[in-house]
């Protein structure tokens, strides 16, 4: 950040970028079936990852950042309609919550965003009770949980697109918040775990052919 910025100006600045860094720890003792490798799990998975969770690695890390924007897209849809209730556009004579292009809008970006959290639950359940009853995941339960994850981060994006039409001047406007909320979606929606090229290598496997996507091939 820029010398001079005080914690709070980084606060307004919100998700501009990310940052993912690495832990070096020296000179502790580890035993081996404490020890999991995200990136390398064998078939005869180690007693560490018996727990249904652990057990679906790598899974939950691409689910974890699914859940995100589905969050902030979710904030935004609030804010929307806590702001609806007194905003009076300009040229206007009804608030915003008496139009009926305004009200269509925040219907529609809440039924993104509800219906992706049910679609990504569901996945996450269905994977865990496999692994649960000694089943692997197969590739339908794989595709499920990838799915699920990139439509979180295509509905959010609709939906704070949504906002941003409904909200008028004040998406635009820093103080009001909604301007954070578009843009903290869109970013986090470039992680690797859910960006579009994620279809496509979702449709790989649905076909048959090998995926391009380390999870699919764990």
């Amino acid at each position: 950040y820029e010398r001079g910025q005080s914690e709070r100006d980084l606060e307004d600045d919100g998700m501009r970028a990310t940052g993912s860094n690495d832990v070096a720890v020296n000179d502790v003792f580890v035993p081996s079936q404490r020890v999991a490798h995200a990136f390398d799990v064998p078939a005869a998975r180690p007693s560490v990852l018996s727990n249904p969770l652990y057990g679906m690695i790598p899974w939950p890390g691409v689910q974890a950042h699914a859940a995100v924007p589905v969050g902030i897209a979710r904030a935004s849809v609030n804010k929307l309609v806590h702001l609806a209730q007194t905003k009076v556009p300009n040229f206007f004579e009804v608030t915003l919550r008496d139009r009926g292009v305004v009200q269509a809008q925040a219907a529609e970006a809440r039924a993104l965003v509800e219906a992706a959290s049910v679609y990504l639950g569901a996945t996450a359940t269905a994977a865990m009770d496999a692994i649960a009853a000694g089943r692997p995941l197969d590739s339908d339960l794989k595709i499920g949980l990838q799915l699920s994850s990139s439509n979180c981060a295509s509905a959010a994006i609709a939906a704070t697109s949504l906002v941003q039409q409904a909200a008028g001047t004040s998406a635009i406007r820093d103080e009001a918040g909604f301007e954070k909320l578009f843009r903290d979606a869109n970013t986090i929606t470039q992680h690797a775990a859910v960006q579009t090229a994620r279809y496509e290598s979702t449709g790989k496997v649905m076909f048959g052919l090998p995926s391009d996507w380390f999870p699919f091939n764990l």
